[in-house]
């Protein structure tokens, strides 16, 4: 039998945001939404290969620090590192599925998604971080370029929270893992965040129908073009292809995007490259919450 200290307010928190979550990890316990990837239309295997990765990471992560009851001061690092770890490492391990194509869900994604409008490193240093505009996107490309740079690659992770479990202060614990001060990586990576801003083109934007979606324009995402709303948001996953209806040619071929808060959704869509004209689209999230996007495909 396995015991976990979750917390009630952690329990109510993780059933309210569970149909949103691929699984989450607590002391000794991981837990997989298996319906999350099918809802989303990813590939299954490839997404629950990615979901028990990233929570294996955070046990890992868990038994390296320690039990926060055991210590009187409990510092576990930044939340940037914690999920930027747990993200770099699981996409890692998937990388050899012939069913997940990597470079393009994780590693170009995030850079290019952290680049319009995203939080700078330095922002995701204190408690409110998950709040920080485009967090895991900053947080994932982050800790994937720290790895990338860093002559250990993925053990400094390990000796990271290694040296956290033995009583080292973060900061300190960072310099005998990465080689460098924090505030010198966050240096070093804001001047690369500040050389990969992207600034969407809004001349694709229509006025919405729907008042409450706002159109942030079209972004070139590494040759492929994707189409940004934000949009609101219950807290349902994506739904699946039949519960997306357009007017003429504009046929969807793929979609992803990050809850922005509890209410909004940033989302993101593309469409074969032959489709051309005055594209509305609409989404059917639930019985009682469908959304209409209006835009132009130049």
């Amino acid at each position: 039998m396995i015991k976990a200290d979750l917390p009630n307010a952690s329990k109510s928190q993780f059933i309210q945001d569970w149909p949103s979550m691929g699984g989450t990890a607590v002391q000794g316990l991981m837990i997989i939404n298996s319906g999350y990837s099918v809802s989303n239309n990813h590939l299954n295997l490839c997404s629950t290969t990615l979901d028990i990765a990233h929570e294996m990471v955070h046990l890992l992560q868990r038994n390296l620090v320690g039990h926060s009851l055991d210590r009187k001061v409990f510092d576990r690092g930044p939340d940037w590192i914690i999920e930027g770890s747990a993200q770099a490492i699981s996409y890692r391990l998937a990388g050899d599925l012939d069913q997940c194509d990597v470079q393009k869900l994780g590693f170009d994604y995030w850079r290019t998604d952290a680049s319009v409008g995203g939080a700078s490193l330095s922002e995701l240093d204190g408690y409110d971080a998950h709040q920080k505009p485009k967090f895991f996107s900053v947080s994932s490309w982050a800790t994937d370029y720290l790895i990338r740079t860093t002559p250990d690659g993925e053990k400094a992770v390990i000796t990271f929270y290694s040296e956290i479990g033995m009583g080292r202060p973060w900061r300190d614990a960072f310099i005998s893992a990465f080689g460098m001060k924090v505030e010198d990586y966050y240096n070093d990576f804001e001047k690369i965040q500040a050389n990969q801003t992207i600034t969407p083109d809004t001349s694709v934007c229509l006025p919405q129908s729907d008042k409450r979606v706002k159109c942030l324009g079209l972004i070139d995402n590494q040759g492929s073009a994707d189409y940004v709303f934000e949009v609101p948001f219950d807290g349902n996953t994506l739904p699946p292809t039949d519960q997306w209806t357009s007017s003429g040619s504009c046929i969807v071929t793929g979609w992803g995007g990050t809850p922005k808060s509890s209410t909004s959704y940033e989302l993101a869509i593309s469409f074969d490259s032959e489709t051309h004209g005055t594209c509305h689209i609409d989404v059917i999230f639930s019985t009682d919450q469908k959304i209409t996007l209006d835009f132009v495909i130049p």
